[in-house]
């Protein structure tokens, strides 16, 4: 796409006023937990970060969730802080940033109540601070109940944080009420069981929020311009937040005229998946709580949509439509930080999209720094903020076989510098990996990765030959300075596993009626669902899309699946992407059986020999007509073997080195492409 977006959009690049800031367009970054501080303050890498957005067009960046009272700095490791005074230099740093591109600057105000670890920093145990006793469903530690001087202490810790945030030059700050964090526990009667004047009617469950806003209005005055994020919907079997009472939540607090905006977004620690939602999501699915929101609150104040608006086309519409005054986009400007500079010069087709995979995610929940899958410039802008090109006599001659995601990432970053790339793949498509992984249901983001890496490609003049296999002759005869091998991986069908160390081969696992999981998939596309038969017993160790996709195909065609797994459960990986919620139920409907902690140990004819992870008892499942295995990959490496024994310099690189996740293939791929 090519289009010259100053005639396609309009309303994205229209300046609005909110309060005190004035926005020069109509898209901002909402926060989003980088797990990047340092000292518990926004780190360097944040702010080169946020220097990369605001150069790529951001109207406003609202930093992640700061602390703003002295025991809210949990909840995730590598926290920053907003009410402790060494977080002044570091808010002047960001403000004198984002101001000179023309950008505003806001802070995110939070605690986390019950949703945190009181024991996470290894200095700073405590008890957690709960509006009631309720634990969190995810961290299971019961709180203490707060009483009117830890209330007090709160309240005085936001108004002190915002003081430190117009100190620090920044525009604005919001305040965390959504998502199930401390505020929005206030507002949620699935935490709120209190009887005095926080708890019972909607009035005094919102009390805390508006003394905090009265409190930061009368420290602050209109130096700043003073937001609130809400969930418009906790998701939870109609108890908690509904969209009724977040109508009701709306129109409270625009009757006070303390708020210059309302930031609507939706879910709860009960539902992480439809907050932050997976692939499986619509785009754009939270904006009817927008709208629902803008028609409460009118020209009161502005209202800014959120939730999977990955493109300033879907942006225009929600604006257009009267749904909400700006969108602010999160996961897409962590994908492409010139997302609206690119659309705007009409570069869409350099844009770096969004998959929804969730791998930010799943680091976030790993305690680890937030990255993109797809850009691994991301948090690194000190180290790759730029692309130096080489002097066209230091060009070199690069060969790349294999077109998977770490071969196309450095063969298009190989080429953006200026040297001569070509790639060759033996099938008649690109994407190696991703293609298995997007065929299966409900899996869109793949597609969309694979589709972004071979533009990439293009877009750098990569020469790209597809349906050539090269074997030795090939590439002896190509005479490149540089061979990558970028030839992946295949599944092991021996059976072997880190769970039975003993075993070098399951007994009985060369019989016709075994499977690797890429095989299976192949046949299922080409023949149908039935074509693995009436009985499917899937071994899986990866925890990953496939396996539960392969099943859902399979149980649809009518056979009864069964998913045999060690780990404590079936598709731990999911979880770590928010995508088990949405599989599961699918699966359970289609009678797909899951069998964790069980062993694999021996085919025996039709019957597959399994054995209980912990008291070692054997289990059988008879008359199986298929058995899948989705174990474990293994390098190709024959093709490199050979070639050194020939005495040619050869590198192996992504799967083709170590079989890793798309995010390794692609640093790796831009890695490598950085040091030719």
């Amino acid at each position: 796409m090519t289009t010259n977006a100053t005639t396609t959009l309009s309303r994205v690049w229209q300046p609005m006023q909110i309060g005190p800031l004035r926005l020069k367009n109509r898209i901002i970054v909402p926060p989003r937990v980088l797990n990047w501080g340092e000292d518990g303050v926004l780190s360097q890498r944040h702010l080169d970060h946020y220097r990369r957005l605001v150069e790529g067009g951001a109207a406003m960046i609202v930093t992640e969730q700061h602390a703003a009272y002295p025991i809210a700095k949990g909840s995730f490791h590598h926290p920053c802080s907003a009410w402790e005074m060494h977080s002044v230099p570091q808010f002047q740093k960001m403000a004198d940033i984002v101001h000179e591109h023309g950008a505003m600057g806001a802070v995110e105000l939070f605690g986390p109540g019950t949703h945190d670890k009181g024991m996470m920093l290894l200095d700073e145990w405590h008890p957690l601070w709960g509006v009631s006793d309720i634990p969190s469903i995810v961290h299971n530690e019961v709180p203490s109940v707060m009483g009117q001087r830890e209330i007090d202490e709160i309240v005085a810790g936001f108004v002190r944080s915002a003081r430190n945030v117009r100190d620090g030059g920044l525009d604005g700050v919001e305040l965390h009420a959504a998502h199930g964090y401390l505020l929005c526990q206030f507002l949620s009667s699935i935490y709120n069981k209190r009887t005095d004047r926080y708890g019972g009617s909607l009035e005094n469950r919102a009390r805390i929020i508006l003394d905090i806003a009265r409190g930061i209005r009368a420290e602050v005055g209109d130096d700043l311009a003073l937001g609130i994020r809400l969930s418009y919907d906790e998701f939870v079997d109609g108890v908690g937040i509904t969209p009724d009472e977040a109508d009701e939540h709306v129109r409270l607090f625009a009757s006070t005229g303390l708020f210059d905006y309302f930031s609507i977004s939706a879910g709860s620690y009960h539902t992480l998946h439809r907050g932050t939602a997976p692939m499986q999501e619509d785009d754009g699915h939270l904006v009817p709580f927008a709208r629902r929101a803008k028609e409460i609150v009118s020209d009161r104040a502005a209202v800014i949509a959120v939730g999977k608006i990955k493109d300033l086309h879907l942006a225009e519409e929600v604006i257009a439509s009267g749904a909400a005054d700006v969108v602010a986009m999160g996961r897409a400007q962590l994908a492409d930080p010139q997302i609206v500079r690119k659309t705007l010069e009409g570069r869409e087709h350099e844009i770096i999209r969004c998959t929804s995979v969730n791998e930010c995610i799943g680091r976030l929940f790993d305690e680890t720094e937030v990255i993109c899958m797809m850009n691994p410039v991301t948090g690194r802008e000190a180290r790759w903020g730029t692309t130096d090109r080489v002097a066209p006599e230091d060009a070199k001659s690069v060969l790349v076989v294999g077109g998977g995601p770490s071969g196309l990432k450095l063969a298009s970053v190989a080429a953006t510098r200026g040297h001569r790339v070509t790639l060759v793949e033996e099938r008649d498509e690109l994407g190696g990996h991703l293609n298995l992984l997007s065929s299966m249901p409900q899996q869109p983001g793949w597609a969309v990765a694979a589709d972004d890496l071979v533009r990439a490609a293009q877009n750098a003049g990569v020469e790209i030959r597809l349906g050539t296999r090269a074997d030795a002759d090939f590439v002896r005869s190509f005479g490149a300075d540089r061979v990558f091998l970028a030839v992946g991986s295949y599944y092991d069908t021996r059976g072997v596993s880190p769970w039975t160390p003993q075993v070098d081969e399951v007994p009985g696992i060369d019989a016709p009626h075994v499977l690797a999981i890429d095989e299976a998939v192949r046949r299922v596309l080409e023949h149908g669902g039935s074509a693995l038969g009436p009985r499917v017993v899937i071994v899986d160790e990866s925890g990953q899309y496939l396996p539960l996709g392969l099943a859902e195909l399979v149980a649809e065609a009518g056979a009864h699946v069964s998913i045999v797994t060690p780990q404590m459960y079936v598709g731990a990986e999911l979880e770590r992407h928010l995508g088990l919620p949405w599989k599961m139920p699918r699966l359970l409907d289609l009678g797909v059986e899951f069998v964790p902690q069980r062993r694999l140990d021996a085919v025996s004819g039709a019957c597959v020999v399994t054995s209980d992870l912990w008291n070692g008892r054997s289990v059988e499942i008879p008359d199986v007509s298929t058995l899948v295995l989705s174990i474990h990959r293994r390098s190709r490496t024959d093709l490199a073997e050979e070639l050194v024994d020939l005495g040619e310099t050869v590198q192996r690189v992504g799967d083709a080195l170590a079989p890793r996740k798309i995010a390794e293939l692609t640093y790796e791929g831009e890695l490598i492409g950085r040091q030719i």
